[in-house]
């Protein structure tokens, strides 16, 4: 069963249709319903378990780029504006965020920290959300188009429903 389509159309995400690398990092890493586990949170607000089997997130987010070793750089579009070479370990993480719409996020002790590079779905807010209720962390970092916030979880709250 193919959850994805082989190829995406638009120059940006297009928020009504997914697209392959979302099944394909599905695929490689799993799914997981545990803050500390995850790295990634999918635009239909599915987590990726980056834990390795762990309680917690071992994988670096840029570990994402092993899920999609079968596709090749030179038929993706370049990702303008944000400086980064189709050599580097970064590129399929930053490609992924974009086109796919994925959040990177991680939960570190007392605050959690959420990148987006585009706006997030409603499924992506919801579970941030979620997440935030049950962290309750001190503080919240956000990294939203290029821009850097740090809330309060209320204030994030808050946050959320305006962009």
């Amino acid at each position: 069963m193919q959850r994805y389509k082989p190829l995406f159309e638009s120059r940006w995400y297009d928020p009504e249709r997914p697209t392959h690398l979302n099944g394909a990092a599905l695929d490689y890493f799993g799914e997981t319903e545990n803050p500390w586990a995850t790295g990634y949170i999918q635009n239909d607000g599915t987590m990726l378990d980056l834990s390795a089997g762990q309680k917690e997130r071992v994988q670096d987010h840029r570990e994402v780029n092993s899920a999609f070793l079968d596709f090749k750089k030179d038929d993706v579009e370049d990702i303008e504006g944000y400086g980064v070479d189709r050599d580097s370990n970064s590129f399929w993480m930053i490609h992924y965020q974009i086109v796919a719409n994925a959040i990177r996020m991680g939960v570190y002790r007392d605050n959690v920290s959420f990148d987006m590079k585009v706006k997030p779905s409603y499924a992506q807010k919801k579970k941030m959300r979620e997440i935030v209720e049950e962290v309750y962390p001190s503080e919240i970092i956000v990294d939203y188009k290029n821009k850097s916030y740090q809330f309060e979880p209320d204030d994030f709250i808050y946050f959320l429903e305006r962009i």
